[in-house]
């Protein structure tokens, strides 16, 4: 059944197919163009695009026209791209369906919003900050890669059928090389927070989505005929500006469960417009083993953010009462430098002072204003109703300008200028400075060492005996709820500060 002749009803909120006159959909397509002679011709071929898609018999006729209106509102220059992926599922869906089978619960989207989106029940999302960083970067990122291993890209060689074996199989990878070795690499790159690679080079380990998406490429150029000896993550860690390569096992494991979901929400779903149930979070129950498994984490987490706590709060007073010092004498383009601590100022405007010298002079702040500020309320209004013709600007003094003014006409006081201190730890790699910064470096992990061991649920915590009676007690367990884990804990006594 095409597009021609049948849509997609509802069933109680599940897309199911059901029989229906559809000649006039076409039609209805064609005229809802007319008013755009220009676009009606792209329009025509994406909507005989989407015709063609595999699944296009489950296809809600009422989704077609606007998710590609909403397609090329968000995403204009990927519409195509959008319209092909939708025949498949590529290297980013097929980690969320790997958990989805195996009953996991994905924070970021879920196998019911991917089948979803390829019945054009749900469109894709307008590109995040994320995302569009990723694609900046990528050609950068590329281009260090080639450099540091003398890659060969043989991208350009890989054709774009789809899997023989497995039609739902699709996927655009990155980079397929060839390494100096005479070995060939699929390489994935991504432009990541340091957080997340920082939590690689702690555990070894990558996610699970990657892993799939490298496995899931492997498999597609491995069914041309092609060689993949290697699976590589690359990530761009910009705190070192260096690349963070990460060698991903191949496992067969994955690749049989990657076959099983595909097939799965490809036959069972995405051909038949049957919306997969969603994964929900399921509420934890734990057991003496798992709540000690938590405990191993949160009392370190707890001692060491009350030790943060403690140690910024200490810090405030003690920088605030450095900078009053320094801050009586002016330092100009000078360093200071003292126990590894560095010091150093930049002018800026006294906006206070600059106010009152005018005032002084009988002349007005306003008379320096621009249109230079945005008005959080009418940036929202414009938002909230499009094409709205506001000006979101607003009245901002500019107070180079003022003090500008005031040198001109020679009224200018030392107090309309004043330094704003930098304080910071120096970074010298030699020298006195850096002999004490690394000694301190060294007694202060010391001292968070000695925290961390102190705060050992093990070495810590004198766990009462368990009363069977007791609702708080882990002899209840298994199956104890964390209403019973916070009850014991309120009766945990903690050891005495060992400081």
């Amino acid at each position: 059944m095409g597009l021609e002749d049948g849509h997609v009803g509802s069933d109680a909120g599940v897309g199911v197919v059901s029989p229906a006159g559809g000649a006039s959909l076409l039609s209805g397509m064609a005229a809802s163009v007319e008013g755009a002679p220009k676009l009606a011709e792209t329009r025509q071929k994406r909507l005989s695009a989407i015709k063609a898609l595999p699944q296009s018999g489950a296809i809600r006729e009422q989704d077609i026209l606007p998710w590609l209106a909403r397609v090329e509102a968000v995403d204009p220059d990927r519409a195509d791209w959008h319209v092909a992926r939708a025949g498949g599922f590529g290297g980013s869906d097929i980690g969320v369906l790997v958990e989805a089978r195996r009953g996991v619960y994905n924070h970021r989207t879920s196998a019911h919003a991917i089948v979803g989106e390829k019945l054009l029940m749900f469109s894709p999302r307008r590109p995040s900050a994320a995302m569009r960083r990723g694609v900046a970067l990528e050609p950068l990122v590329k281009k260090m890669f080639e450099e540091q291993f003398g890659a060969i890209d043989l991208t350009s060689s890989l054709g774009n059928g789809v899997h023989p074996a497995y039609p739902w199989m699709r996927y655009s990878p990155d980079v397929y090389c060839q390494l100096p070795g005479g070995e060939f690499a699929l390489v994935d790159f991504k432009s990541t927070h340091d957080d997340t690679v920082k939590a690689y080079e702690r555990s070894g380990e990558v996610d699970l989505s990657y892993a799939c998406q490298l496995h899931h490429g492997a498999q597609w150029i491995r069914s041309q005929g092609l060689r993949v000896d290697h699976l590589l993550l690359v990530s761009q860690n910009f705190e070192k500006w260096d690349l963070d390569v990460r060698a991903v096992a191949e496992n067969p494991d994955v690749h049989d469960e990657i076959i099983a979901a595909g097939n799965h929400y490809w036959e069972r779903h995405v051909l038949t417009g049957v919306l997969p149930p969603a994964i929900a979070k399921q509420e934890i129950q734990l057991t003496e083993e798992m709540l000690s498994d938590v405990r191993q984490s949160s009392d370190r987490v707890l001692a060491l953010r009350l030790a943060a706590k403690a140690v910024e709060d200490e810090l405030n007073q003690w920088q605030a009462k450095l900078e009053s010092t320094v801050g009586t004498f002016e330092l100009g383009e000078a360093r200071l430098s003292v126990s590894g601590v560095a010091i150093t100022a930049k002018s800026k405007i006294n906006e206070g002072a600059v106010r009152d010298r005018l005032e002084a002079v009988g002349v007005s702040a306003d008379q320096f204003t621009s249109k230079g500020g945005i008005d959080p309320e009418k940036a929202e209004a414009l938002l909230v109703k499009l094409g709205h013709d506001s000006d979101c600007r607003v009245d901002v003094t500019d107070w180079a300008a003022a003090l500008s003014y005031l040198d001109d006409v020679g009224l200018t006081v030392p107090q309309c200028r004043t330094e704003g201190l930098s304080v910071r730890v120096s970074t010298k790699k030699s020298g006195p400075e850096a002999q004490i910064v690394q000694e301190c470096r060294a007694e202060v992990k010391e001292f968070v060492q000695r925290i961390v061991e102190w705060s050992d649920p093990k070495a810590a915590w004198n766990m009462p005996e368990a009363d069977p009676e007791s609702a708080g007690a882990l002899a209840a367990a298994p199956g104890t709820s964390i209403e019973g884990a916070v009850a014991v804990e309120a009766n945990s006594a903690r050891k005495p500060n060992p400081f």
